[in-house]
């Protein structure tokens, strides 16, 4: 018994070592920073309605907390994977899994790993969706720009799980790790990553989604 016992938890040990050096999706030094930005200043309307509906007459350009709101939103893109050997493997969803219990990412003996779909709106999640609501809440009563910093950034790492949706490997059980000479990364990510500058060269088109597809009647989940 002691001997099995043994084998298991160097067997989890290696499996978290393994695991936790390389199971992101797109770098977020890099790529999330860029996705992040590019949706800030290029596409979303979020500068005008923070200058409409908020106040801030300089939008996104605001400074709070000694860093600009898209700077914040930028840094959630990269902080959410911070510290990776906590928070990546929550960054999966198994969108074919008719239970999501159990629709995020499985490493034996580990088990399973919450689905990205309940990180993103978790209590237990300090940059949650539901968590952001509540810094919003307290910086429009106290004006503090440490609650409107703490928002925006989360706001950034709610984007940063969205972007992640759009990995083939974090939308299966793909754990696509890569340490040392073991190598089963996902080719898509490490495309993205070789031809970055080619990537931000390019045009995008504005892409609007019908609110009607993410309503409960239509998912089959509330």
């Amino acid at each position: 018994m002691r001997i099995s016992t043994f084998k298991l938890m160097v067997l989890s040990i290696f499996c978290t070592f393994l695991f936790y050096n390389d199971g992101r999706a797109y770098d977020n030094t890099t790529t999330h920073r860029y996705i992040n930005e590019k949706a800030v200043k290029g596409i979303s309307t979020i500068d005008t309605v923070l200058q409409s509906a908020i106040g801030f007459d300089k939008g996104i350009y605001e400074i709070i907390n000694e860093k600009r709101i898209w700077e914040w939103i930028r840094e959630g893109g990269y902080e959410e994977d911070v510290p990776e050997y906590t928070r990546c493997p929550k960054h999966f969803h198994d969108p074919l899994s008719t239970n999501w219990d159990i629709a995020g990412l499985s490493i034996p003996p580990l088990g399973y790993f919450p689905s990205m779909i309940y990180w993103a709106q978790s209590s237990d999640n300090d940059y949650s969706w539901l968590i952001s609501r509540d810094y919003y809440y307290q910086a429009l009563l106290t004006g503090s720009e440490e609650q409107y910093a703490k928002t925006f950034r989360s706001i950034g790492q709610v984007m940063h799980l969205v972007s992640d949706a759009a990995v083939p490997a974090h939308v299966r059980n793909d754990a696509h790790l890569k340490k040392g000479f073991y190598d089963d990364s996902d080719p898509y990510e490490n495309w993205v990553k070789k031809e970055s500058l080619k990537i931000e060269a390019m045009e995008y088109d504005v892409v609007t989604i019908d609110r009607a597809i993410g309503s409960s009647q239509n998912s089959g989940h509330t």
